[in-house]
C-alpha cells in the first residue's frame, strides 16, 4: 500500500520540527535514520494520523489518515514511548487491543504465536523484559493484519537476542507490507531496510539504498559498550574471532569495543554467550558513524 508524504512541515509554536518532507513509500522496509530530535517520531505520528501537519499533506489510498478511521484501520503502530498497562496479563492487553480495533478475538492467539509469546500469555506485562515488551507491542501492531506497519525505535534498549527476534519478525513481512521504522543506529537500519531516509533537524539530508550509504563509511569504526559477567573472557574471544579491532575494559562488568562490522558482532554475541557460558546484560551501540555521515552529507550534498 502506498504512502505519499508531500511537502510536510510541522511547527511546535515557532519551532520547526519537520521541514518540507516529501516521500513516496511502498511495499518493503524503509528506515528513518537520525539522532534524537531529528523529527522521526513526529513524522511517524503524522503518517499514523495522530497529528496534523502544519503544512503539506499525507495520503494513504488517496485519503488523509488524520482522525480518519477508514484509513487508520490500514495502519499498525508500534510507538516508542507507549506505557503498557503493567497489571494486565499479556492476553488481557491484546484482547483489549483487539476489541478497540474491532478485530476478531481469535487474532489474539494468532499474534501471540507469531511473536513466540503463547506460553507466556498469563504473565503480567510489568514482569516482562524490555525485549518481551517490544514483542508484545509488535503483536498489538499486527492485530488485524494491517498492510502498513509504523514502528518507532522498535529496537531501543533491547538485548541482542531480542533484537534478532524482532528483526526477523519485521523481515518476515517485508514482501507483503509497507513498513516504516525509525532508529538512531545506522548499522541497525542497514541490516533490514531496503531504503534509508536520513533526517537531521527536520530535513531529509539523504535517501538511498543501504549499499549506497554503506559505501560512504567503509573506513569508519563502530563503537559498542557491552556489559557482561566476564569482560576479560569476552574481549579475548572477540579478538580471537577478529570481530573487533579495539577493546577496552571499562569496569569489572563492562567493556567498550570497536568493530568495522556491527552486523557480524551483533550476530556473534549471543552465540559466544552460550558457548563461553557468560551472560550479556547490555549491548549498547554508540553510533559514531552517523555523525560521520552527516559531516559527509554537509560537504557533499544529498546522496542519490
Amino acid at each position: 500500500m502506498e504512502i505519499v508524504v508531500k511537502n510536510v512541515n510541522k511547527w511546535y509554536g515557532t519551532r520547526p520540527v519537520l521541514k518540507d518532507i516529501s516521500l513516496t513509500l511502498n511495499t518493503g522496509i524503509t528506515g528513518l535514520l537520525g539522532p534524537n530530535g531529528a523529527g522521526k517520531t513526529t513524522l511517524i505520528s503524522i503518517i499514523a494520523g495522530l497529528m496534523r501537519p502544519s503544512a503539506g499533506r499525507v495520503e494513504i489510498n488517496g485519503k488523509s489518515p488524520y482522525y480518519n478511521h477508514s484509513v487508520r484501520k490500514y495502519i499498525g503502530l508500534l510507538p516508542e514511548n507507549a506505557h503498557l498497562p503493567k497489571r494486565f496479563s499479556i492476553r488481557e492487553f491484546l484482547t483489549w487491543q483487539a476489541i478497540t480495533l474491532k478485530a476478531e478475538k481469535k487474532e489474539v492467539d494468532k499474534v501471540l504465536d507469531i511473536v513466540g509469546m503463547t506460553r507466556y500469555h498469563k504473565e503480567t506485562i510489568g514482569s516482562l523484559s524490555k525485549g518481551m515488551k517490544q514483542r508484545i507491542k509488535f503483536a498489538a501492531a499486527i492485530l488485524g493484519d494491517p498492510p502498513i506497519l509504523l514502528l518507532d525505535e522498535p529496537f531501543s534498549g533491547i538485548d541482542p537476542h531480542g533484537r534478532k527476534i524482532l528483526r526477523n519478525l519485521i523481515l518476515s513481512y517485508a514482501k507483503e507490507k509497507t513498513i516504516v521504522f525509525s532508529s538512531h543506529i545506522l548499522e541497525e537500519v542497514q541490516m533490514i531496510a531496503h531504503n534509508i531516509v536520513v533526517l537531521k533537524t527536520g530535513y531529509i539530508v539523504a535517501e538511498g539504498t543501504p549499499e549506497g550509504i554503506r559505501k560512504l563509511l567503509t573506513d569508519v569504526p563502530y563503537k559498542v559498550y557491552i556489559e557482561t559477567s566476564d569482560p576479560i573472557k569476552l574481549i579475548n574471544t572477540l579478538f580471537e574471532r577478529k570481530l573487533i579491532h579495539m577493546g577496552k575494559i571499562e569496569s569489572p562488568d563492562g567493556i567498550t569495543v570497536e568493530t568495522f562490522s556491527f552486523s557480524e558482532l551483533s550476530t556473534a554475541i549471543p552465540q559466544i554467550a552460550v558457548q563461553d557460558n557468560i551472560s550479556i546484560k547490555m549491548f549498547s551501540p554508540e553510533d559514531v558513524k552517523l555523525e560521520k555521515l552527516f559531516e559527509y552529507l554537509t560537504m557533499r550534498g544529498d546522496l542519490t
